[in-house]
């Protein structure tokens, strides 16, 4: 396969991935700008725990993708440059989240399992989502570290300002 159907390629799978993103949190956004609403009720600390950065993750995260695959698939520079950093900043998330799993089980491992009443649903926690993701964005960020990837976006336009 051409090098440039490889990026007009990847340039698609960041546009479908955001669009996905940001239509599954639609619901999230809507309930979060809701609580926003009411400012009065929220100390500074829990609007910016409990609004910006959950709107940050829910909403403009979801709008990066998207931009950044538009400008890959376009084949400009900024597109690499905010693949990589949405890539890396996902990552990150899932690497935190990971950890923090880990460390929950740990710490609940040696608390007795109470008895469950007859009636009662019992809820379960996979993490295995949480890997694929992270799985795919460290494929990302490697295939977009590669010389014939890179090379195509770096040169293809320069920013004028």
């Amino acid at each position: 396969m051409a090098i440039n159907k490889i990026i007009k390629n990847l340039g698609i799978f960041f546009i479908l991935i955001g669009t996905i993103k940001l239509f599954s949190n639609i619901n999230g956004v809507w309930m979060l700008l809701t609580v926003l609403s009411h400012p009065n009720s929220l100390s500074f600390e829990d609007y910016l725990l409990y609004g910006f950065i959950p709107l940050l993750f829910l909403f403009f995260l979801p709008l990066l993708i998207i931009i950044a695959g538009i400008e890959v698939f376009k084949k400009r520079k900024l597109g690499w440059q905010l693949a990589m950093a949405v890539c890396i900043i996902t990552l990150i998330i899932n690497v935190v989240g990971i950890i923090n799993f880990a460390y929950a089980v740990y710490i609940t491992s040696n608390i007795p399992m109470p008895s469950i009443s007859n009636g009662s649903s019992v809820g379960i926690v996979s993490m295995w989502p949480t890997y694929v993701s992270a799985l795919v964005n460290i494929l990302l960020i490697f295939l977009l570290t590669r010389k014939s990837i890179k090379r195509p976006l770096w040169m293809s336009e320069t920013l004028v300002p």
